[in-house]
């Protein structure tokens, strides 16, 4: 008997880990907080000033997450991935050069976003939903778990270099980090299609020639998408998660340096977020498969508000971690379950390009809470009134999630595709 081989679908989900976890997302926005603080001493500048500069990444992300979703669809993610992101690293390691000025400080960060867009979790998602269909969520799950693995050790090797060489050279590190581990791998093992190996996607795994391994592709387009209730119900529900997710974030090491903890063991908190969040994924990705995804995502946004209210209002020591524990198991499904409900609710033909418009309005509240979040501490010099805001947001988010339809049969989606006619649900 032939002995069978492992499904080319899970080294394409091994590709996605280390190319997600040494990209944009752990590199840039996760290990800002770290060089906040040396930032503001060298330069004196205010944390609203300092933490703008997040914004303007999450501004980068808004203008070019909707035509790299479409250029993904056209051209392939690959493709795009190769070319995106040694342009994006090249732009981190530049930061090593970076002046007083803020307008510096300001253009690199968007410009780390616009290059490094190709090579977001748009393409990878492309890629794991053409190679998967009845483990999609897991797989899911599985390949932007890297994003986790990433921030968890990128937060604490950024530390180190940061504490033993400074900051400039934290910045070259984890750039070159990411371009001598990360980038071989996704050259060598990630293919766009399974057809490009003569294979199926796992729903029908098998050998076959190149020209009948093509599984049926359907789905909606972006217009007949955004015709519908279910695109601006997404919009909302994350929109809202990004807003508290953010600003939580990107002040949680100067939030609990300030409440009296070390930097070593904030980054230590914040590395806990990594750790869980990778197991949030994990779990949120199995459920996928089985559990409706919308009631998924309402649940995360829960225990999202209740690691918020940890963090930011309950006493310092296990509660830190419990509160960190709580906000990366919630968090760890965001991505994950806008990735599932895009290719459930509106197929596969168009995903990149709804999923990156998506992702623009996802990051566009994003960008709100960080200069929210900074702006309070300022005025108030305390983290704490702000709290109460961000908890009310992700409730609200977790209502419109329970608001949300059914999902619409395969031949509904086939049948609205054929007819143009607006989104069936």
């Amino acid at each position: 008997m032939a002995q069978r081989r492992i499904f080319y679908g899970w080294w394409i989900v091994l590709a996605s880990v280390l190319g997600l976890g040494l990209g944009t997302m752990p590199l840039v926005m996760a290990s800002f907080g770290i060089f906040m603080k040396p930032l503001i001493a060298e330069f004196g500048w205010s944390r609203t000033e300092a933490s703008a500069a997040l914004t303007f990444h999450v501004a980068g992300i808004v203008l070019s997450a909707p035509l790299a979703g479409r250029l993904i669809d056209r051209f392939g993610a690959r493709r795009l991935i190769l070319i995106s992101y040694p342009l994006c690293m090249a732009v981190l390691a530049a930061q090593y050069f970076l002046t007083s000025a803020l307008a510096h400080l300001y253009a690199s960060y968007f410009m780390i976003a616009v290059l490094g867009s190709g090579a977001s979790p748009i393409a990878y998602t492309k890629v794991i939903c053409n190679w998967f269909e009845r483990r999609r969520g897991l797989a899911l799950g599985l390949s932007l778990s890297g994003i986790g693995l990433g921030l968890a050790a990128t937060s604490v090797f950024a530390q180190h270099v940061v504490s033993e060489l400074g900051w400039r050279q934290a910045y070259v590190a984890l750039a070159m980090l990411s371009l001598i581990v990360g980038l071989p791998v996704v050259y060598w093992l990630l293919k766009d299609h399974p057809s490009e190996l003569g294979l199926t996607n796992d729903s029908g795994y098998r050998q076959q020639t190149p020209a009948t391994a093509a599984a049926p592709v359907f789905g909606i387009s972006p217009r007949q998408a955004r015709r519908g209730v279910t695109f601006w119900m997404m919009v909302a529900g994350f929109g809202f998660i990004a807003i508290g997710y953010s600003g939580g974030v990107a002040h949680l090491i100067p939030l609990l340096t300030d409440r009296g903890l070390s930097a070593e063991a904030a980054a230590a908190v914040q590395a806990s977020i990594g750790v869980t969040l990778v197991i949030g994924r994990l779990a949120t990705g199995y459920l996928l498969d089985y559990v409706w995804g919308p009631l998924i995502a309402a649940i995360a946004a829960l225990a999202t508000a209740t690691g918020i209210g940890l963090l930011f209002l309950a006493p310092l020591g296990t509660m830190s971690y419990v509160g960190a524990a709580l906000l990366g198991f919630a968090v760890g499904a965001e991505i994950d379950v806008m990735a599932v409900l895009v290719s459930r609710y509106f197929g596969t033909r168009y995903f990149a390009s709804i999923f990156g418009q998506l992702n623009a309005s996802f990051f566009l509240c994003s960008a709100l809470g960080p200069a929210v979040v900074g702006l309070s501490y300022d005025l108030t010099r305390s983290y704490a009134p702000v709290a109460p805001a961000i908890i009310a947001a992700l409730l609200i988010s977790a209502i419109f999630f329970l608001f949300f339809k059914p999902y619409p049969k395969p031949a509904d989606l086939a049948a609205a595709e054929a007819s143009k006619n607006p989104h069936p649900v």
